[in-house]
């Protein structure tokens, strides 16, 4: 929900990358954004880390906690999506859009994917194997 939020995993995880003899850095990050806070605080959170290579929508929760339902057109996510876009480009970082949940309807899904394209993300979450194949 907020960079402090990056912040605290980057110390662990360099922590982590001591313990373990790891080059201090070498890991990276790709923050999930999955609520109306975080989408607030998106461009914060986007420039919160040098280890952040990207930031995705996670949509669920953001949408539970819009006390909507997700639909076909995705129309409640327009909103998020754009500023998950904007937040990363802003940062010089990839943006991921969330996962289709329906795994069964390939054709929304590939739907989805070109609309997703055509808003300018670099990439879209899977749920399920059979996803990878459709993109």
């Amino acid at each position: 929900d907020t960079a402090q939020d990056v912040l605290d995993i980057e110390k662990e995880i360099l922590r982590i990358e001591k313990a373990c003899g790891r080059e201090p850095g070498s890991t990276g990050l790709l923050a999930a954004i999955e609520s109306p806070l975080g989408i607030t605080r998106a461009v914060e959170i986007a420039h919160a880390s040098e280890r952040l290579i990207g930031i995705a929508l996670g949509a669920e929760d953001y949408v539970r906690n819009l006390r909507t339902e997700r639909s076909p057109e995705g129309t409640e996510l327009l909103f998020a999506r754009c500023s998950i876009l904007q937040a990363a480009r802003s940062a010089g970082i990839q943006a991921f859009d969330t996962v289709y949940s329906d795994a069964n309807n390939e054709a929304g899904f590939l739907q989805e994917a070109a609309h997703i394209k055509q808003l300018g993300f670099d990439g879209k979450s899977l749920i399920n194997p059979r996803q990878i194949d459709l993109l």
